[in-house]
């Protein structure tokens, strides 16, 4: 990501998303609330991987149905929220971190950066990614 220095976080998730959407030719909804701003290049670069995995892994197991990513700047958190509407898996894998790779190595990154991920899913309806991840990050 040479450019992520350059770019505002708004500018880093749009160019996540555009590019899975060119790729993959589906429909990615947005929501960015208060993210136009030069955030750290370590928290552009998580925040962009993030969204990169988890749409991904929507196209992968849902066909990309439904996603949306969902990105809000509070006072001292990001918060990211990436959604799809396709078949879900059960919660026993939830609850275990039965995990493949991708996810993994998402759920890595962000606990490397002192963040958190959560990830809901219905069978058969929908799959949700959450993560927080603290402003402050080392440039």
């Amino acid at each position: 990501l040479p450019k992520i220095e350059k770019v505002t976080l708004e500018e880093a998730l749009s160019s996540a998303v555009d590019r899975h959407a060119r790729i993959s030719s589906t429909e990615v909804r947005t929501g960015f609330r208060n993210i136009d701003w030069s955030a750290p290049a370590a928290l552009k670069t998580v925040a962009y991987r993030v969204v990169q995995e988890a749409l991904s892994n929507a196209l992968r197991h849902a066909g990309g149905s439904g996603q949306t990513v969902l990105a809000v700047r509070t006072a001292t958190r990001l918060r990211i929220i990436v959604s799809d509407s396709g078949p879900g898996f059960p919660d026993s894998a939830v609850a275990e971190k039965d995990f493949g790779l991708g996810l993994t190595g998402m759920l890595q990154r962000v606990l490397a950066a002192d963040g958190d991920l959560r990830i809901r899913s219905v069978k058969g309806k929908w799959t949700c990614v959450k993560v927080t991840l603290p402003l402050d990050l080392p440039t």
